[in-house]
Formats: structure tokens, sequence, C-alpha cells
């Protein structure tokens, strides 16, 4: 390797070390373009990529790493980059091509004695069933995954796993034996023991589990908590829906201005990452958020974007709003009211409130303020008999 390279390649490696990511991507092509890079190295410009926020950019140096390591006979290395692709794939809505990857990891893992690779299979297995709503399945596969992760010492994928059968345990109805291992694996995601990636799926994990089921409190404790950690890493996180719980949060909190800048920059981290299906909740948020402002003509605009988003989202998200469509009532679906399965909601078919003028909502809310009040007034009178107002001697 030429000394130029060379040079560009120790670059790279320092600037990985402190989480300049893209100050890392540019040495490491640079490095590639004047001499080639090892399989090494060619992961940590794919994880590079990642942070920077291009996780298009990161699938050509993971894949070439993955035929490097096949071509020099070495298996368990090609199912470790086999699985980063496929979290890449499955982040970016492509399940079929996520699914392709992790296959191709476990065939060449089948003739392998069992290591700290091969908890990875459980992993995978045990979120899938956990995502599909088969708990039971679910449950399972996390506890395998965590022996096995105990057993050859993988920390990434025993508190992963931890965090995910926590999910399902609060999902089975468990309150306390769930939120007690979410917070578990939380705990040890800020701890700075456990990968990058996985710590901060962690902590999205955490934040919508407590969400979903109405705990704000824990919510917010682990949302800062949270905010902390990734300052403190300089990474944004889960490029996601955690970004959202955070504005949401804050919102609650009266932090308005904090809770839009929160939710403007989940906007453009799911741009970029591609997860379209997700940023309609992202406008949702924003609206919410000008509508406690005053800024009623914003409201709308915001979600509208929400609306056609929706329309447009993936065929996960599609499928995932379909069962849970598919397991409401019959009186749910007379009625109009929704209930909550996991991520996926149905909402209330009723109009939205008309909030493109002011003075006739204004209007209608003090015609029910008066006529609540008066209904107040009346049940708090004791009954009496009517009178003609004249005394009340016997009539003659």
């Amino acid at each position: 390797m030429h000394s130029a390279a060379a040079d560009s390649l120790e670059a790279g490696r320092d600037a990985l070390k402190r989480h300049a990511w893209t100050e890392a991507l540019e040495a490491f092509a640079a490095a590639d373009r004047d001499g080639g890079l090892s399989p090494e190295d060619l992961v940590m410009m794919g994880e590079a990529a990642w942070w920077a926020g291009k996780p298009d950019e990161a699938v050509g140096p993971l894949e070439r790493a993955f035929a490097a390591y096949v071509e020099a006979g070495r298996p368990s290395d090609a199912a470790g980059v086999a699985f980063q692709l496929g979290y890449v794939a499955f982040r970016r809505q492509a399940p079929s091509v996520g699914g392709g990857w992790v296959g191709r990891a476990a065939g060449l893992l089948e003739d392998l004695p069992e290591s700290w690779m091969h908890a990875w299979l459980y992993l995978f297995a045990a979120i899938g069933a956990v995502m599909d709503h088969r708990m039971t399945d679910g449950l399972a596969l996390a506890d395998r995954a965590i022996a096995v992760a105990r057993e050859h010492a993988n920390a990434d994928v025993q508190y992963m796993a931890t965090s995910f059968k926590g999910y399902g345990e609060v999902h089975q109805g468990n309150m306390q034996a769930g939120l007690a291992l979410i917070d578990e694996a939380a705990a040890a995601a800020t701890s700075g023991q456990l990968d990058l990636r996985i710590a901060s799926d962690i902590l999205c994990n955490t934040i919508a589990a407590c969400r979903n089921i109405g705990d704000l409190k824990r919510a917010g404790q682990w949302a800062d908590e949270g905010e902390r950690w990734m300052r403190r890493n300089s990474v944004g996180g889960y490029p996601g829906v955690c970004r959202v719980h955070r504005a949401e949060l804050k919102m609650l909190r009266g932090q308005w201005p904090e809770a839009e800048l929160e939710a403007r920059q989940a906007c453009e981290e799911l741009q970029q990452f591609g997860l379209m299906d997700s940023l309609g909740f992202a406008h949702h948020e924003i609206g919410e958020i000008r509508l406690r402002m005053g800024d009623l003509q914003g409201r709308p605009m915001h979600l509208s974007g929400r609306t056609s988003l929706a329309m447009t989202g993936s065929p996960v998200s599609r499928s995932s709003n379909w069962r849970a469509a598919r397991s409401m009532t019959p009186g749910d679906r007379s009625s109009g009211r929704w209930r909550r399965q996991g991520p996926a909601r149905v909402r209330s078919t009723r109009r939205p409130a008309d909030v493109s003028c002011p003075r006739r909502s204004i209007s209608r809310l003090r015609v029910a303020r008066c006529r609540w009040h008066a209904t107040q007034w009346m049940s708090s009178k004791p009954s009496r008999p009517r009178t003609s107002g004249r005394s009340s001697r016997p009539a003659p």
C-alpha cells in the first residue's frame, strides 16, 4: 500500500474512534481509491457511512467485505457481515433482502460449532416473532438467544434480546417483569459497553414500550438518559420513531420549541434513511405542537402531510395496520373506537375539528362550555316543588 493510502487509512481509523463519521468515510474512500482496503477496514467504512446518514453507501463496502471473507475461508466473519447487511436491508424496508442475508448467515454457520455468532440467529428469529405478535415463540427464542449470548460473552445480543423479551412480556400483560427487563437492557445500553447501533436500538425500544403503555414518566426518564448518551457519543440515535417519541414527551412537558426542533430533525433523518412509512408520525407531532403554540394554519398542513404519507406507507406498515384492524371487536368497529396493537394503531373515523376557521371553533367551544355549566348547575340544585309565586296559605 502506498504511503498516501496508508496515511488515509490511519486517518479513517482515528476518525472512526472519535465518532467523526463523515471524516472517517472520506478518509476510507480515499484509501480505497489509492490502494484498496482489507475486509476489516471495509466493515469500518460501512459503519462510518451508516452513522454519517448514508446507509446506501454502507452496502457496497459490506458486500465487498462479505465476499472477501468467504473467499478467505472465514465463514464466521462472513456471517457477521451478512447479519449487518440484513440489518441495513430491514431498516430500509426491504424485508425480503434482509431475510435473504440472514438465511445466508445461517447457512455459513450451519456446520460450525456453536459460538457467539450463533446467538444472532436466535435474536433475529425472536425479533421477527415479537414483531409478528407471536409472543410465545418470541419469548422462547429470546430466552435461547440470551442463554447462548451469556455462554459465549456476546453482550450485544444478550441485552438486545433482554429488551425485546421485556417488550413481549409487557404485551402479554406481565407489566412488572417486562418493565424490569426493559430497564435492565436500557441501563446496559447507556453504560458504554455495547455497540452503538445496538445501544440505540435498545433505547428506542425502551421509549416506545413505555410510551405504548402510557408510562410517560418512565419514558421521559429514559429519553433524558438516551439524549445525554447520544450527545456524549456524537450519534443521532435510532434514526426513526425514537426522535418522534422524544418530541412528543417534550411537547407534553410544555417544551414546545424544543419539541418542534426534535420533530423536524426526525423528519430529516427519516427522509435521509428512506423510512417514509414513519415520516407521517413526525409530521403529526409537528402539527400537534403548532396547534398548542396557536398556529392554526400550520397544523392542517402537517396533518395533511401525515395523511398522504400514511397512505403511501410500506407494505410492512400497511400489513401491521391490517393486523390491528383485524383484532378489533365488532363493538370497536361500530363505535369507531381504536386500540393499540404494538406500534400499529387504528384511528377513529370521526371527522376532525374544524381548525381552519378560528371564530367558528371558538363559538362552538363557548356554546359547549355554557351548556356544560348549565348542566352542572342544574344537577347541583336540590329538587323542590314548583310554586306559582303566591303565598302558600290554603285556598278558601
